[in-house]
């Protein structure tokens, strides 16, 4: 099973598309992360002793709710043998766009009025302040 292939399938959970929707970039790189270890065979353990950090780095970085450094995808590229690619924005590889502007996203071009959207709907709530 590929990277497109995987993302295809856990999409068709509605749990796990709303996450997809909300945290598109750290759910791109987290599949690729988590598919560039699984085609070199090693374990999450294996990688981070390899790039002298702990497990559990690894696995936030796989689990999508956290969006790794460059630095630490750099440090990750070498242990794993690879080098990393600089993204590039939708516009540039003359993708169709929709209406209006865009923002920088997987790998077509989402409205950024609806992004604004989104975001505006996840910010949390003020909260009184406590003495």
């Amino acid at each position: 099973m590929n990277l497109e292939e995987l993302k295809n399938e856990l999409l068709k959970d509605p749990a796990f598309r709303k996450e997809w929707e909300k945290n598109d970039v750290k759910m791109d790189i987290a599949l690729m992360i988590g598919e560039a270890r699984i085609k070199r065979g090693i374990t999450q353990s294996q990688l981070a002793k390899k790039m002298r950090t702990k497990q559990a780095a690894i696995s936030r970085a796989e689990s999508g709710n956290y969006l790794p450094g460059l630095s630490f995808l750099e440090r990750m590229a070498k242990a794993l043998g690879t080098e990393l690619i600089a993204p590039r924005f939708a516009f540039l590889e003359n993708k169709p766009k929709k209406n209006q502007g865009i923002s920088f996203c997987r790998s077509e071009p989402i409205l950024v009025k609806d992004k604004i959207k989104r975001y505006k709907n996840t910010r949390p709530k003020s909260r009184p302040r406590q003495n």
